[in-house]
């Protein structure tokens, strides 16, 4: 556990679960949906909070302002949302990956993927 503590990227997976939405208003398609609940270490905790938008528009004189800081954090949060995906192995082709803070350094992380 002193690992977990070190100034670098740490992720520590609580637990998993998942299930198969097959609701017929899909169109015949079904979805896994796989929930993850993780902990932040303080680094990675600190990186999540630096990619979030935190201003709004009115901190800004003009939209291209505006604009480039929302750019700025949105390359942050890929950066970010990749990381997390490669410490759960998730491939993000196959669909979308949701990160949210639950509540201190405890996250959500969820997968939603098309079944073949």
């Amino acid at each position: 556990m002193d690992d977990f503590f070190k100034d670098s990227f740490m992720l520590q997976l609580i637990s998993t679960g998942e299930y198969v939405d097959d609701d017929p208003g899909h169109g015949g398609d079904t979805y896994t949906v796989r929930v993850y609940v993780l902990r932040l270490n303080p680094f990675t905790l600190n990186e999540w909070w630096k990619s979030q938008v935190t201003n709004c528009r009115n901190t800004y004189s003009t939209e291209e302002e505006w604009e480039a800081y929302q750019a700025k954090k949105g390359k942050l949060q890929t950066a970010f949302k990749e990381k997390v995906a490669r410490f759960l192995k998730i491939d993000l082709s196959l669909g979308g990956l949701i990160i949210s803070q639950a509540v201190s350094e405890a996250f959500t992380a969820v997968h939603i993927f098309k079944n073949p």
